[in-house]
């Protein structure tokens, strides 16, 4: 039976539309895919916080902004710094990680915020898969030298050992110590091993491989480029903000050099003649043109005996000391002392909080930006930013303190003088002291008074304690008066005074805290076979034999 052509030609049309239908459907649920897809990738790429389930170490720093991340990366690792020890031929030694090492949190913060943010693709797949663990490891440094010096002793105990040529100079001499071949300390894979486990806050301890080193002859050429310069006065660096050292020309004949280190032998000393060109202008004579004049000077004391708070004080000083402000410039105490840790060196000493004074790392760095505060006062510069402690300070006068903290409380000034200024910080025998030092341009002198406006007594606390006898009392923590404090400095040019007054001081009072005994003591109880005798009325003797006293006890009651 021949099929009617009209039909056949029907179905071939419909099956055409349904494959066109068809076409059409994919086509558009694949714009509809890229269309979320791209939607998708745009909004992970605006995201602004770390994506989900981005580690470092054990710290998940997911869904938190690049600031947080640093913030709790410097909590979380700041203190707790990594143990290093090092082993080689049976001997050992212990290597302090700031010794070596410094942990970079804010590189580690920025590498945590850019994590899968490599272009559109991986910001879409690292956010849709927050299941997914992702780690990074905390940025450390290690500073080659620093290493190499710190095993130095550890390489000399190596029977055998690798010593590698030296030189040094002295006046006009340049002396080659050529040292000799034997067993060394592989340094490279030392360093890998180090930062493996230290990147993840892990304390190491690994016994060094030793490599056999030749004896290398010293490379004249080297030394050469090393030594030779041209001589250069001491000068001004604006980009890192310090006085450059004057450095004497050196040279030597590069010739005669080589002859005489041609047939070189092991652990010998070579001299040659180096010529010197002194520079026109040392770092002497450039402080002499800058900062011959002390404009402001302050010292404030402390108990030297306390190590830790000590150490904290000439380390917060340290990083003063030199300082240059050119003119215009503002101070900011937080960000050139920078980020109090152990870490970088300072310790647990006593500090104020809310609940009066407790341990905290960095305790002490508050009486050194307190004493750069006055001296600030008599150098006549502009206070931007200060705030007093909440309670009153031993070591300045009420009104006359400024607190710290770091991300929080800062103390700024500014350099309203016509000329460069530097601090200068000294430290040492229980005394503070930091000095402002510039030109001139005209003879000022400052006087600072501040005047207690009102107090405030403290309350006192009682808090029982069971174990203490009953009526015996004990200051657990001493109460400090508040006080509302007035503040101004008078400053005279040419005979003319005039009065700035500085914001007042407030200090809370601090609840003394007093502890109390409430044990009772225990009744006492008569022997039960003699009730006429008790521990109350009974006397000491000899002769009575109920009552059995050694002699050597008499003899202890008497003393």
């Amino acid at each position: 039976m021949q099929k009617n052509p009209e039909t056949k030609e029907k179905k071939n049309k419909d099956r055409g539309l349904k494959s066109k239908d068809l076409r059409v459907v994919i086509l558009v649920s694949v714009l509809a895919v890229l269309i979320l897809l791209g939607t998708l990738s745009a909004f992970a790429s605006s995201y602004d916080k770390i994506y989900s389930n981005i580690y470092v170490g054990e710290v998940e720093l997911g869904n938190k902004t690049q600031q947080q991340a640093y913030e709790l990366l410097v909590e979380s690792y700041g203190e707790s710094l990594p143990t290093i020890i090092v082993s080689a031929e049976n001997k050992k030694i212990e290597i302090p990680f700031t010794d070596i090492a410094e942990y970079d949190f804010v590189k580690t913060s920025e590498v945590v915020f850019q994590k899968g943010r490599t272009n559109f693709a991986t910001s879409f797949f690292t956010y849709i898969t927050p299941f997914v663990k992702r780690n990074v490891p905390i940025y450390v440094e290690i500073d080659d030298e620093k290493l190499e010096n710190s095993l130095a002793d550890l390489q000399s105990k190596i029977k055998n050992g690798y010593q590698k040529p030296t030189y040094r100079i002295e006046e006009s001499t340049l002396f080659i110590l050529t040292g000799h071949g034997g067993k060394a300390i592989d340094m490279e894979t030392l360093k890998a091993e180090l930062i493996k486990n230290l990147e993840q806050n892990k304390s190491v301890s690994i016994n060094a491989d030793i490599i056999d080193k030749e004896f290398e002859p010293l490379n004249v050429d080297k030394v050469y480029n090393d030594i030779f310069c041209e001589p250069q006065d001491a000068y001004y660096d604006k980009e890192n903000n310090c006085l450059v050292p004057h450095v004497d020309g050196h040279d030597f004949d590069k010739n005669t050099a080589k002859n005489v280190l041609m047939y070189t032998n092991e652990d010998s000393e070579y001299s040659i003649p180096l010529s010197v060109v002194p520079a026109n202008k040392t770092i002497k004579d450039l402080e002499e043109e800058l900062f011959s004049d002390k404009l402001g000077t302050y010292t404030t004391y402390y108990t030297a005996g306390n190590v830790n708070r000590s150490h904290n004080v000439a380390l917060a000083a340290s990083k003063l000391d030199g300082y240059i402000m050119m003119p215009g410039e503002v101070f900011s105490y937080n960000d050139v002392v920078g980020e109090r840790t152990a870490a970088r060196g300072f310790r647990n000493a006593a500090v104020y909080t809310a609940n009066g004074v407790e341990n905290g790392i960095g305790g002490g760095i508050c009486q050194v930006s307190s004493t750069l505060y006055n001296s600030v006062l008599y150098a006549n510069l502009e206070i931007v930013s200060r705030t007093n402690h909440s309670y009153t300070v031993s070591y300045a006068p009420k009104g006359q303190d400024a607190t710290v903290s770091m991300g929080t409380i800062d103390f700024k000034f500014k350099n309203n003088h016509e000329n460069p200024i530097m601090l200068k910080a000294y430290v040492g025998g229980g005394a503070c002291t930091i000095s402002v030092y510039g030109k001139k341009t005209e003879d000022f002198s400052v006087e600072v008074i501040s005047t207690v406006l009102s107090t405030t007594p403290y309350s006192v606390k009682y808090e029982d304690d069971p174990e203490m006898p009953l009526g015996e009392e004990k200051i657990k923590t001493e109460g400090m008066t508040g006080y509302t404090v007035s503040t101004v400095r008078n400053v005279t040019i040419n005979g003319k005074t005039t009065t700035e007054k500085m914001p007042n001081s407030r200090y809370i009072p601090l609840t003394q805290v007093v502890t109390r005994g409430t044990k009772e003591e225990e009744p006492v109880i008569a022997d039960p076979e003699n009730p006429e005798i008790s521990v109350e009325n009974t006397e000491i003797s000899t002769e009575n034999p109920s009552v059995n006293i050694e002699q050597s006890d008499l003899d202890w009651i008497a003393q």
